[in-house]
């Protein structure tokens, strides 16, 4: 009797676990790879049949091919009021009206090649390729040209606009568009050597940008919180499997991998599972809309509220927790600064492996610390709220 109520309960547990995420009525007989989402309306790229719509969250889905000549997409998205869709053989559709026609718009773009991106960037359209870099655009797609100067390889992948500024993953670098001479600069200091696949940001409570990136091979992903300058190692938590796909919600940050997906919700210092899936499988596209995570797995779409995980698309105010380090770089000893209100926050310090270096209270509005040569990540909390900030110590 113990051993049937044991094996109960833990086929109730696993039921309960996998129905955090809901799976979505995919098609019948696709292949789900690629999601865009544009007022909460989405648009699936299958590998088999095409392009579907759906208005109602992934439960009735339409097919709307109307101009599709070529069945396998590998890339759909919404840039600057039109949807692209990229196909084989350098194949690019695009529709001015939601989907319901497609013409192509690939003139300029090799036949041996595979669109992966699009991004809209100083009124111009960014495409990336998988053998020739970086394509370009300045008449919305009607025509295409590579714009490769400054790049070294053309395996690209991720484009990121981030504010001002545009990045891109080519092979083992990160570069950044430099619009004035209209050619890329390489931001790849400390970014291991393994492909570029994914990258992401968020922006913390102070409006402090941090950047995040992944390659397709490792669990390799660092973080630059001083647009990519210099990057560094944050992957404590995560298993040794490619990553996949990063998105950036509020101030958390969401990966996609081998197992499933993680979250990490103090910019990198730590990682967790929020999978809840039963088989533990490729995680290969994340996506969202106002109220849910969409994430493509096992070839099916998959959904989970943003609420069950406790994340918001508004970054969180706690104007009341603001503090200084200095100096910063430091050779050991430094000061941090906070106003009288902080005065009993928590203090914890980690290294960049996630491992908890000090925790103390913060006693007065100028606390003296020492450390150790090496890079680290203060974080200060008080009641519920909190906020990072990077430390160097030469």
């Amino acid at each position: 009797m113990r051993r049937i109520f044991t094996l109960l309960l833990v086929l109730f547990l696993n039921t309960v676990t996998k129905a955090q995420w809901t799976k979505c009525n995919n098609p019948a007989g696709a292949l789900p790879y690629s999601l865009t989402i544009q007022n909460d309306t989405l648009y699936l790229g299958t590998l088999s049949n095409g392009i579907y719509r759906s208005t109602d969250g992934g439960f009735n889905w339409t097919q709307i091919n109307n101009g599709i000549t070529s069945m396998q997409i590998w890339n759909i998205a919404y840039v600057n009021g039109v949807l692209y869709a990229s196909s084989t053989n350098g194949t690019v559709f695009k529709s001015l009206n939601g989907g319901d026609n497609w013409v192509l718009s690939n003139t300029g773009i090799s036949s041996t090649t595979i669109i992966r991106n699009f991004a809209f960037f100083n009124n111009k359209i960014f495409a990336t390729s998988t053998n020739k870099g970086v394509y370009i655009s300045s008449d919305n797609g009607s025509s295409w040209a590579q714009h490769n100067s400054g790049i070294v390889g053309l395996v690209a992948e991720p484009l990121l606009i981030v504010d001002t500024d545009l990045f891109v993953g080519v092979n083992q670098k990160v570069y950044k568009y430099d619009s004035v001479n209209q050619n890329w600069i390489s931001k790849s200091t400390g970014i291991p050597n393994n492909t570029v696949g994914s990258l992401a940001y968020i922006k913390d409570n102070l409006q402090n940008i941090s950047l995040f990136e992944a390659t397709v091979n490792t669990n390799d992903v660092t973080i630059s919180t001083n647009k990519g300058d210099s990057w560094t190692v944050a992957k404590s938590g995560l298993p040794s499997v490619g990553v996949y796909s990063l998105l950036g919600i509020g101030t958390e940050v969401y990966l996609g991998n081998d197992y499933g997906v993680y979250k990490t919700t103090n910019q990198g210092v730590s990682w967790v599972d929020v999978s809840g899936f039963t088989n533990a499988s490729p995680a290969k596209f994340l996506c969202k809309s106002s109220t849910d995570l969409y994430v493509i797995q096992e070839a099916k779409l998959w959904k989970k509220s943003l609420a069950s995980l406790s994340v918001s698309d508004q970054v969180i105010s706690v104007q009341n927790v603001n503090f200084k380090i200095y100096p910063n770089p430091s050779y050991g000893n430094f000061n941090i600064e906070v106003t009288e209100n902080l005065i009993g926050a928590k203090a914890t310090i980690y290294n960049l492996l996630g491992q908890k270096v000090k925790e103390f209270e913060l006693k007065s509005m100028t606390t003296n610390q020492n450390l150790n040569q090496g890079i680290y990540l203060l974080e200060i909390e008080k009641e519920g709220n909190k906020t990072t900030k990077k430390l160097l110590v030469n």
